[in-house]
């Protein structure tokens, strides 16, 4: 097995077709439906079984209630174990949204602020890191427009991650110290999709708070949303198939990989993506930025929900841990992301401007596994519009 697992995210323009109600129908297939016509779970187990995917799962919701919500398949390849709604799944770079609405609450707590620079918070790296770095912004790490690295696995320290004694504030903060001593890859203020930002964004917040990013993001974040089956890294133990496992591509064929470090990336590398967690929990996150972009409240104050939802000048298509762009399916902004940790696809889609969104999440990763969960958010947002 690899030790070199990446967290993938592509930037944007993010890839989704969804026909315009009373359009042809496309290579989807035949009619998907409506809301609540009893048909998901075939619309699901079709879309499973035309990419040939392990499982797959997808829900459909409002800012206030989830309209509909099923999954299909088999937790692992080969394996008789069906998947069920209430199982966890590995959410990827979805993480990222989570992180900054953690750095949100904190800057609300007055902990930190977001012109909060990597020397307010880790001073003895004056003259350690490049000056590149020096004066780099925690909203610039987390709208990746900071210039870091984007292949984190440069760091000298990543080959020892899995095998590190030390804690994790530690770990993070050697790793943030190393990528910043890696020349920019990208000019300032410009975006470049980069794990690496946020690592040292969690780091940040680690410093400032004496806390752990796992212990922070469930005590700020999870618990207060009512999020209470989330976890990070695989979900599941070794030797057990009580949850789904991830599947790797080899030679064309997916290939169950066990629950256990080698089925995630280090656990250093959290703040931007090793959190894994049930539908309904990813549901009540997203449904709080819904209503966060709708002015009705939430985890935050509506300052920092705009905040959170609006890119910077410099790079109008990425907000924090958010995609911005525009769909004909809905008038105005429509908010997208995709996590994978090479052996996983999670998929959201946001429309505040009618208020609903989806999630689709399959067990398998690269093409195969962006392509049947790009089918499933497109059927369930067919299936809202048709309504």
């Amino acid at each position: 097995m690899r030790s070199r697992i990446l967290l993938r995210s592509p930037p944007p323009p993010y890839r989704l077709h969804v026909p315009a109600p009373g359009c042809e129908e496309d290579s989807l297939g035949p009619d998907r439906g409506t809301v609540n016509d009893g048909q998901l779970p075939q619309v699901l187990e079709s879309i499973r079984q035309r990419n040939d995917v392990p499982a797959v799962a997808g829900a459909l919701f409002t800012s206030t209630s989830l309209l509909e919500m099923d999954v299909a398949g088999v937790r692992a390849q080969g394996f008789p174990e069906e998947v069920t709604v209430d199982d966890r799944w590995h959410l990827g770079s979805l993480t990222k949204s989570m992180t900054a609405t953690l750095a949100g609450v904190l800057v609300e707590e007055d902990v930190i602020d977001w012109q909060t620079t990597v020397l307010d918070v880790f001073p003895e790296l004056d003259g350690v890191i490049l000056p590149d770095f020096a004066d780099i912004r925690l909203e610039q790490l987390l709208t990746h427009t900071a210039g870091l690295v984007s292949d984190v696995t440069l760091a000298p320290s990543w080959a020892g991650l899995r095998d590190s004694a030390q804690p994790l504030p530690e770990q993070r903060a050697l790793l943030a110290r190393e990528l910043m001593q890696i020349a920019p890859e990208g000019p300032a203020e410009q975006f470049l999709y980069s794990n690496a930002s946020y690592i040292v964004a969690g780091a940040m917040l680690e410093r400032v708070t004496g806390e752990v990013w796992e212990d922070l993001i469930t005590q700020k974040v999870f618990q207060p949303l009512g999020m209470t089956d989330m976890g990070f890294g695989a979900p599941g133990t070794a030797g057990s198939r009580t949850q789904p496992w991830g599947h790797a591509l080899n030679g064309g064929a997916l290939t169950p990989v066990e629950p256990g470090p080698l089925a995630d990336n280090p656990a250093a590398l959290g703040p931007a993506g090793t959190v894994h967690g049930t539908l309904q929990d990813l549901v009540l996150f997203v449904q709080d930025h819904l209503r966060g972009a709708r002015a009705l409240g939430g985890v935050v104050g509506a300052d920092t929900y705009l905040t959170l939802h609006t890119p910077p000048a410099t790079s109008p298509s990425y907000a924090f841990g958010w995609g911005r762009t525009t769909r004909s399916w809905t008038p105005g902004w429509v908010y997208n992301h995709h996590g994978s940790n090479t052996y996983w696809w999670a998929t959201i889609w946001m429309a505040p401007s009618s208020d609903f969104g989806v999630i689709s999440i399959v067990n398998a990763p690269d093409d195969v596994g962006f392509t049947a969960a790009d089918q499933v958010a497109s059927s369930l947002i067919s299936r809202y519009i048709n309504r």
